[in-house]
């Protein structure tokens, strides 16, 4: 059986490096995605504020039993366009 050529031995170290490195660094982020960013926090945050004077807080139920919890505040201005604001999933709205 002929021998690989150096060139050859070089790539296919080169690539199992590249690969390792890649599942390596997958990992990671996926790590780092769940402690970040998918992970509710219930403790009061010091940037909080209570909402704007006049604000509506409702407590919409789901099916399952859940309740999301909703603001509304209204514009002085009637011609005000309206705005859904989505704040992710790591805080709730108290």
């Amino acid at each position: 059986m002929p021998a690989l050529p150096r060139f050859t031995v070089r790539r296919l170290i080169g690539a199992a490096v590249l690969a390792a490195a890649s599942v390596v660094g997958c990992s990671q982020l996926d790590s780092w995605q769940r402690q970040t960013i998918f992970s509710p926090q219930s403790e009061p945050q010091t940037w909080w504020r209570e909402p704007a004077k006049g604000t509506q807080v409702y407590d919409l139920a789901l099916a399952n039993g859940d309740k999301v919890r909703a603001w509304y505040w209204q514009s002085p201005q009637a011609d005000a366009p309206t705005v859904l604001y989505l704040h992710g999933a790591r805080w709730n709205l108290n």
